[in-house]
């Protein structure tokens, strides 16, 4: 198995997947503070400034991403991304957690419905109906 099919099937396992898009997203946002601020050492200090958002955001994105949503992750990555804004910071972190709530709830209810369906289909079966 080459390297590339290992990482591949690494990241089928959601949690890795879902940890993976975390971590990306505080990658990001440490480096567009630290673009915008000159350094690093000041673009960690802007982004540690923004207090319990800085874990929140990520690990909500990490958890969408996890339950292999498409467009809500991609939303939310761009809110987060952009909360170095500082005019509209709580504003835009409010709308971004807000997005991850609803998104993690649809995905988590499609879920359920889906293993109910297949749970079932497979007592059907069972029975020979």
């Amino acid at each position: 198995m080459s390297g590339n099919q290992k990482i591949r099937e690494l990241l089928k396992n959601p949690f890795i997947f879902g940890g993976t898009a975390g971590l990306l997203v505080v990658l990001f946002n440490i480096s567009i503070a630290s673009l915008a601020e000159g350094s690093f050492e000041k673009g960690y200090e802007v982004f540690l400034a923004n207090g319990i958002f800085v874990y929140l955001i990520p690990l909500a994105v990490g958890v969408q991403m996890g339950l292999f949503s498409d467009l809500l992750p991609a939303v939310s990555f761009i809110l987060a991304t952009s909360s170095f804004l500082t005019g509209y910071k709580d504003t835009i972190i409010i709308i971004g957690l807000s997005v991850n709530l609803a998104g993690s709830a649809y995905i988590a209810s499609v879920i359920l419905r889906d293993r109910t369906i297949i749970a079932a289909g497979k007592s059907c079966c069972a029975r020979g109906d």
